[in-house]
């Protein structure tokens, strides 16, 4: 299995998340967390050729 380092992010991004995560809790009722992970460039294309795929 893989191991994916939590991202380093800046303040602005952490708020982003942060008022992300309050609206989807707004909307959904749930208590909703976001995980910030990276992803090294192999992993990226893989996803991206993935979400084509699924197409």
């Amino acid at each position: 299995m893989k191991q994916y380092p939590t991202a380093s992010l800046n303040i602005d991004a952490v708020h982003q998340i942060q008022d992300l995560e309050h609206a989807l809790s707004q909307s959904t009722g749930d208590n909703i967390i976001l995980i910030a992970y990276t992803q090294d460039s192999d992993d990226r294309s893989d996803a991206v050729q993935s979400s084509y795929d699924a197409e």
